[in-house]
């Protein structure tokens, strides 16, 4: 493994896009340096169960500030906190993720895959 048990925070936002007249959410992990969160956009549904998947597309890197980003953006589009908590980062890899949500509604082992450039799998575990 390439890191391991690396203590974390994050934050899911429900995105809404003004121009294209939808929503998504926002998936928030600080990074293991503390400079930066990995981000990626997912369609609105509830987090995958155990086995289940879900496409998240990775977006680019947002600063530390943005785990707590909440109100009306330029453009029209508004960001809402759905949740925000601990996690520990069990393994990350160039190509994945194994990440334990502590959090109310988020809770449990998920693993991101990466399976190609943008595209991720997020899974139940």
């Amino acid at each position: 493994m390439y890191q391991t048990d690396i203590p974390s925070f994050y934050t899911v936002h429900s995105h809404y896009r003004r121009r294209q007249h939808a929503s998504h959410w926002d998936l928030r992990l600080l990074s293991a340096n503390r400079k930066f969160t990995y981000s990626w956009a997912l369609p609105l549904k509830r987090f995958p169960k155990k086995g289940e998947r879900l496409l998240a597309i990775e977006t680019a890197h947002h600063s530390i500030e943005t785990l707590d980003l909440e109100g009306d953006l330029e453009g029209g589009d508004r960001m809402e906190i759905i949740e925000t908590g601990e996690c520990t980062i069990i393994s990350l890899k160039n190509t994945n993720m194994v990440v334990n949500f502590h959090g109310k509604i988020i809770k449990g082992v998920f693993v991101l895959v990466n399976i190609k450039e943008n595209n991720w799998l997020l899974i139940g575990k």
